[in-house]
């Protein structure tokens, strides 16, 4: 090959490269940047703009957030306020007296007289059944002529008579305590067999009214002399049953508490100085129910010798 040749093939390499990167590289930036250049200020714009974009989408995203929990905080609150209000357990009687005399033992630890130690405590737990008991304690009426109808008054009206006072009012609280504790877990079980008894009872309902509603034959049933008196006779039965169910109900709750309060007064009757014979005497006075005609005909043999 010439001189003349070679110096054309590389005259057109030249040519061919010099043509080949412009290309090129405008290829790269309808890639990078679209059919059109982009000035340096619009690139810098957009950046920014990209860059400001998603931390206004959180802000925005943290104000509907806020907003959203704030108004379901309002519609649930007042639903949580009834729903607590309406499963809210109160106290029971036995569980207010019993906190009632463990006050007035420690007032009596601390040194003040029995009359005083029932007012405070009785006024501390706003005890309204016993009102009647803090007046009596604040005139200083004697308080062994109380009208003593249950153990926690029983145990007030034997720390008047003189045997020890923190002893009896102690007593009487552990027993009122156990005995709050077993009607618990009664009316537990008796919640138990409750839900029961509505299961079964809307059971039979749901079918019947599926029946009426999907079948003819059940329909014309029903609506004939037979099926309204299978209705009503239905119906009768499952009301004698409910109120069956309620009265084994509230028997179950029924906490009978005769022997250990007969005991704890036993206790208490010894522990305050009499003997033994004269404290089963005197607690057999205010036994209730079967235990305490048992209890007083065994002192009327005592008494008769």
């Amino acid at each position: 090959m010439t001189e003349s040749a070679l110096s054309g093939v590389a005259l057109i390499g030249v040519a061919f490269v010099s043509v080949a990167i412009p290309v090129l590289l405008g290829a790269g930036g309808v890639l990078l940047f679209g059919a059109r250049m982009v000035p340096r200020w619009r690139l810098r714009h957009m950046a920014l703009r990209r860059l400001r974009t998603p931390h206004a989408a959180v802000v925005a995203i943290d104000i509907a957030r806020e907003q959203v929990v704030r108004h379901l905080t309002g519609l649930i609150t007042p639903v949580r306020s009834r729903i607590s209000r309406r499963h809210h357990v109160e106290q029971s009687r036995d569980e207010r007296c019993a906190d009632v005399l463990d006050s007035v033992a420690r007032e009596l630890r601390l040194g003040a007289s029995l009359h005083a130690a029932l007012a405070s405590a009785i006024e501390r737990h706003q005890f309204d059944e016993w009102q009647w008991l803090a007046q009596a304690a604040q005139r200083g009426d004697p308080l062994t002529t109380i009208g003593a109808d249950d153990l926690a008054t029983r145990a007030i009206a034997l720390a008047a008579e003189g045997c020890d006072a923190v002893c009896a009012t102690e007593s009487a609280a552990r027993t009122l305590r156990a005995n709050a504790a077993i009607a618990a877990d009664s009316h537990a079980a008796v919640a138990h067999t409750r839900a029961s008894m509505n299961v079964l009872a809307a059971v039979p309902l749901t079918i019947a009214a599926w029946l009426v509603v999907r079948d003819g034959g059940a329909r014309e049933f029903f609506a004939s002399p037979p099926g309204v008196g299978c209705v009503v006779g239905g119906v009768a039965l499952h009301w004698l049953g409910r109120c069956w169910v309620a009265r084994l109900a509230r028997e179950a709750r029924r906490t009978e508490a005769a022997v250990p309060d007969f005991v704890d007064l036993l206790a208490l009757q010894v522990r305050s100085g009499r003997p033994p014979a004269l404290a089963f005497l005197r607690a057999s006075d205010s036994a209730t129910g079967g235990l305490g005609e048992a209890t007083r005909s065994v002192a009327t043999v005592v008494r008769d010798g």
